[in-house]
């Protein structure tokens, strides 16, 4: 509960902040971060030679930090690091009873 809560407090955060454009600067240093929620759909479920199993949603979340250094108006590098939750849930309930599997993956981005 105290995840959610900290988690629509930061996304208040992030609507509210006033934002603005600028043109990259010679030798200027940026750094930027991102924050999201993302909706997880894998298809290829393993039911164990079982019938396939009903998807129930799963919701993930994602962040990441990023800097850039710009030498010229033109010519940059870039550099940014980020971290992705992902997976899946299934339940199926028949006359044999009730199953359900929980599929949990955390990956860390470096693009």
């Amino acid at each position: 509960m105290m995840k959610l809560k900290s988690l629509q407090i930061l996304l208040v955060i992030f609507v509210l902040a006033p934002s603005a454009i600028f043109a990259q600067d010679e030798k200027s240093i940026w750094v930027n971060a991102s924050a999201g929620i993302n909706s997880i759909w894998l298809i290829n479920q393993n039911a164990y030679q079982n019938s396939a199993m009903d998807y129930a949603s799963k919701f993930g979340l994602t962040g990441g930090l990023g800097i850039s250094y710009y030498m010229t108006d033109n010519l940059g590098l870039s550099a940014s690091v980020g971290y992705i939750t992902l997976g899946q849930n299934y339940s199926q309930t028949t006359t044999l009873g009730s199953a359900s599997r929980k599929v949990n993956l955390s990956y860390i981005q470096l693009p």
